[in-house]
């Protein structure tokens, strides 16, 4: 959008001050010069909204109101009453400064991830991968195969060093990518993309250990292989070394080992067409069985090769977030692979909970369920969907998953969650998350730690045959956890 005539007046009206009157070329009184700034800043913000490409010329405000409300109490001679006016003014106009500077670091924080727990640092490397056996659709060459991206994270002996992974390679990109799917504006979001994590690069897997248990990680639709960045550090911390899928053109900031981009997709089907969403989770799936082809192939490299002999593939688990979760299922329903699953707030599209039960056992994460009756209509449009949808929905959302836990599992529902709780996002803005939408009334932090908590407990239990007390009850430590074992 071109400069406004506002911005003009505005930027027009401090050129003065600055280059003219504060020298009293123009001899003006500075209460003029603070009346007129207050007066076009007030105007300009009311009638066209804060812009970001004005950043510059509101500190330039700030500044020039600061100066001349400064003289204006500082000159003479002026009547006692104006003098008071103008201190308090100055003072108003310092403490407003103030707050300026420092409520955005307050609110938006530099995002940081909490110290994993584990015993192990963490390496970190991405691969980018061709399946030559299928066939993409979402490219304009017919003859396109699929291409998917899949970045490892393993635990590495202390004492390792290494630059750190960045979040991701291209934060203006991703940025530019995610800012639809929350309300904050794209610099925002590529503080998080900026994001300082716990990885190292180019630094070889641990020796405390002959083998490790593997894990595929499945990101939710629209997003990204590094939306959960404080789960797959703490797990690989932990003696795990996770495989995280980017679903290319249903995620959200891909960018290839060459510097090609794949934006999401246009032509995806809605939320509530079970229908294509079943067969769209088919197509995640069959991006996990192929990741695990190749991974199999690291695992059997020359010990020489960072993974040659040390992945335990006999004891795998899948843990996928929202639509990466019936990815989950999916994919233990029909690879034997998969020994556990975890569903982290994902409906579980697909046709598996069709079976009354699956091969192995299953936990699933629930954030609170919404209060449908306060739905936004508009934004429900937007996703393919009305109130009445939603409401059915979750009553698929109850049978289906009551369906796959037939056999055996656990249902973790978290009070105070919503669904981006369960991803880095919230960590964007903690104090403002439930008010924007980017998370519930838990703190962010606490619902990370409890994930964590019982994912490990539950991964530990099935894939390392640790005892794990806490899925044996609902637990003291976490009141706000309503937890049910099937």
């Amino acid at each position: 959008m071109p400069i406004t005539p506002l911005e003009i007046g505005l930027l027009g009206v401090l050129a003065g001050w600055f280059f003219f009157d504060r020298r009293r070329a123009f001899g003006s009184p500075a209460q003029v010069w603070a009346a007129l700034i207050v007066a076009l800043l007030v105007l300009q913000v009311l009638i066209e909204g804060v812009r970001w490409s004005m950043a510059l010329g509101y500190l330039l405000a700030a500044v020039g109101l600061t100066q001349a409300l400064h003289r204006a109490a500082s000159s003479a001679p002026l009547p006692s009453s104006t003098k008071i006016i103008a201190r308090l003014g100055f003072g108003f106009v310092v403490l407003g400064w103030i707050l300026a500077v420092a409520l955005p670091s307050v609110l938006f924080p530099r995002v940081s991830f909490s110290r994993p727990t584990g015993p192990y640092l963490i390496g970190s490397v991405t691969y980018d991968w061709v399946d030559s056996t299928r066939l993409e659709g979402h490219t304009p060459d017919p003859n396109d195969y699929r291409e998917i991206l899949v970045q490892a994270w393993y635990p590495v002996d202390s004492g390792a060093t290494g630059g750190r992974v960045p979040y991701h390679p291209d934060p203006d990109y991703f940025a530019s990518q995610t800012v639809g799917a929350t309300p904050v504006p794209a610099f925002i979001l590529s503080g998080l993309a900026q994001a300082r994590t716990h990885g190292l690069q180019d630094v070889p897997i641990s020796k405390k250990e002959a083998t490790f248990p593997v894990l595929l990680f499945s990101h939710g639709f629209g997003g990204t292989r590094v939306q959960n960045t404080f789960e797959v550090e703490e797990l690989a911390s932990r003696g795990y070394v996770v495989f995280a899928v980017e679903h290319t053109y249903m995620s959200s900031g891909t960018v290839f080992a060459d510097g090609r981009r794949a934006p999401m997709a246009s032509n995806l089907a809605a939320f509530s067409d079970n229908g294509r969403m079943d067969s769209l989770a088919g197509v995640w799936s069959a991006d996990a069985r192929f990741a695990l082809d190749r991974i199999a192939r690291l695992g059997a490299g020359h010990p020489s090769e960072r993974f040659g002999g040390r992945l335990d593939l006999a004891r795998l688990g899948y843990v996928g977030m929202s639509f990466g979760g019936p990815s989950a299922i999916e994919t233990m329903a029909n690879d034997p692979r998969v020994k556990a699953a975890i569903n982290m707030d994902g409906f579980p599209f697909g046709n598996a909970w069709k079976r009354g039960g699956l091969p192995g056992p299953l936990m699933v994460f629930r954030s609170d369920p919404p209060d449908f009756d306060k739905l936004d209509e508009k934004q429900l449009e937007k996703v393919g969907t009305n109130r009445a949808q939603m409401r059915q929905i979750f009553a698929d959302f109850n049978t289906r998953d009551d369906s796959l836990l037939a056999r055996g599992g656990y249902q973790v529902g978290i009070h105070g969650s919503a669904h981006l709780n369960y991803t880095d996002t919230p960590l964007l803005a903690p104090l403002l998350a439930p008010m924007i939408g980017l998370g519930g009334s838990a703190d962010p932090r606490r619902v990370h730690r409890i994930v964590n908590a019982y994912t490990l407990a539950f991964l530990d239990r099935y894939l390392r045959g640790l005892p794990s007390p806490l899925l044996d009850a609902a637990s003291p430590d976490y009141p706000e956890v309503a937890f049910r074992k099937y």
